[in-house]
């Protein structure tokens, strides 16, 4: 039995990037006026996709609010008169044609759930207290946190304002199964990082860091690896990250060896590619002609090996 952690490669791989799908899911869903939900378990980055979704659509000049479910009440959404008769906006007011982000609508209370049901299908609404409705413009986009193939929870959210808030849903796998977009995404979190940090010493991932993310099972999802990536940019003391750096308690490994072999190649890989680049002055033609790769390739493993041209 393999420590625990860690996972057979290839175990729950996906066949083609789920990173890839969801982003043309994104692309396909960016400026329609449907609810949109995103179903997923807690930290699959299901507030990251509606916040890029904004981000890509015609509303990104607009605002975009976030709320938690559990904080959700009629005078916080709607407004309401104040005791001088004035009425006193709500988020609605605030959000106008941007989006509303409900984060965790299975909180929201029992009572405020019910009250919701009218709003968020016919997008019309009373601050408490008057009897003049409003029109929202914006979009209204929630998250579920609970995976793709796990029935709603008893207690929960009910089932007609499901459907309401659901009209479009997205499914967002938890991160052991997304295998083949482990490295990129942790690519992508270094980057960021990096740029939040310049003072940092680590650049880039080892071969090893990089078999030990492919190895690890994630149950933290991307916010695991968020903070693990966040740690080992503030405390690594060389440029390059190790597995140790990543898994102070201890790395995952694979009972086969796969890891170190798989470490091995990586490290001797970047170092070829590195040491090639430099006898040709940084010139990435000659150093793809010298390495028998294309200039797509070339880039894609310096991207990977956080190699930059000299």
């Amino acid at each position: 039995t393999a420590p625990h952690g860690a996972r057979p490669r290839g175990e729950a791989d996906d066949a083609a990037s789920v990173a890839g799908r969801l982003s043309d899911t994104l692309d396909r869903l960016v400026d329609v006026r449907e609810n949109i939900l995103f179903v997923g378990p807690s930290g699959s980055g299901r507030r990251t996709l509606a916040r890029r979704l904004h981000d890509r659509s015609t509303r990104r000049d607009a605002p975009l609010i976030e709320i938690d479910g559990a904080s959700l009440d009629d005078r916080l959404l709607f407004g309401a008169v104040d005791p001088c008769g004035s009425v006193e906006p709500g988020i609605l007011d605030t959000v106008g044609e941007g989006t509303l982000l409900i984060a965790e609508v299975a909180d929201i209370a029992p009572e405020v759930q019910a009250r919701l049901l009218r709003f968020v299908e016919e997008h019309r609404y009373r601050p408490v207290g008057t009897t003049t409705e409003r029109t929202f413009g914006g979009r209204i986009v929630a998250t579920l946190g609970r995976s793709a193939t796990e029935p709603p929870p008893s207690g929960g959210i009910r089932p007609d304002l499901l459907h309401r808030l659901g009209v479009i849903e997205v499914s967002v796998p938890a991160l052991v199964t997304r295998r083949s977009d482990l490295v990129s995404i942790a690519e992508q979190l270094l980057a960021t990082e990096r740029a939040a940090n310049p003072g940092a010493a680590a650049k880039r991932l080892s071969g090893e860091a990089i078999a030990a993310i492919e190895s690890h099972d994630w149950p933290g999802n991307i916010r695991e690896m968020r903070n693990r990536i966040v740690r080992a940019v503030l405390l690594a003391a060389t440029e390059t990250i190790g597995a140790d750096d990543l898994f102070p308690e201890g790395a995952p490994r694979e009972e086969t060896g796969e890891l170190t072999l798989d470490a091995a190649r990586r490290d001797v890989e970047r170092q070829v590619i590195e040491t090639t680049l430099a006898e040709h002055g940084g010139r990435i033609v000659a150093t793809a002609r010298a390495l028998g790769v294309s200039r797509v390739t070339l880039w894609s493993k310096m991207k990977r090996f956080g190699i930059a041209r000299p």
